[in-house]
């Protein structure tokens, strides 16, 4: 586990604390004597704001987890700033996302374990076909939440609408090569194609 304290005024040093140190932070409970870093007040403030986004964007597992993380910056806080973290001085609403029929839990795990996963897709048109997918990334674009991954069927990389998905189970195969590598060669095809169209739409719009 990594902890920060401060050596000078504006300088932060990482400590690193070997893990049986930290075993008892692991079951929910904060080490006796920890040393962290007090943190400005924005900082404090945006990872409030971004727990309050993930607890009302996302769904109830990721919001669980960012109540306890919350909980445990709360806990090795210096007293006269705890309240930072309760001054809901920020406001987020809760989205209206589309519905969806699979289970975000599922994908997590499946992303963790680098499992493999059948999925039922359906097109704008309605038409179905099945997939089977090396899901590598989620993503929470306004209402609607994709599962990016490389799709045997296409042989490429394709991101998929959760809201289209009307069956997933999950494979217990796990894919090859790892998931942040794959991630990053999607990452770089979706900026070189961004990149293509937006080149195409400069020049459109000179001639």
């Amino acid at each position: 586990m990594v902890v920060f304290d401060v050596a000078e005024p504006g300088f932060y040093k990482p400590i690193f604390i070997p893990r049986e140190v930290c075993s008892p932070l692991f079951r929910g409970i904060v080490p006796r004597h920890p040393r962290v870093i007090t943190a400005p007040q924005e900082e404090l403030q945006a990872l409030t704001l971004g727990a309050q986004w993930v607890g009302r964007q996302t769904d109830d597992g990721l919001a669980l987890a960012a109540q306890n993380a919350i909980a445990k910056i709360g806990a090795v806080l210096p007293s006269e700033l705890r309240h930072l973290l309760t001054d809901n001085a920020f406001h987020v609403g809760r989205g209206t996302s589309a519905p969806a029929s699979i289970d975000l839990q599922v994908l997590r795990h499946a992303m963790r374990e680098q499992f493999k996963l059948h999925i039922a897709y359906s097109d704008p048109k309605g038409d179905e076909t099945q997939r089977i997918i090396w899901p590598i990334m989620l993503g929470f674009i306004d209402t609607k939440r994709f599962v990016a991954g490389w799709c045997e069927l296409r042989q490429d990389f394709r991101t998929f609408r959760t809201d289209r998905i009307g069956r997933v189970k999950l494979l217990e195969e796990r894919y090859p090569g790892r998931m942040r590598g794959l991630a990053k060669r999607w990452r770089t095809l979706a900026d070189a194609e961004r990149a293509t169209a937006t080149a195409r739409s400069s020049a459109a719009k000179g001639s």
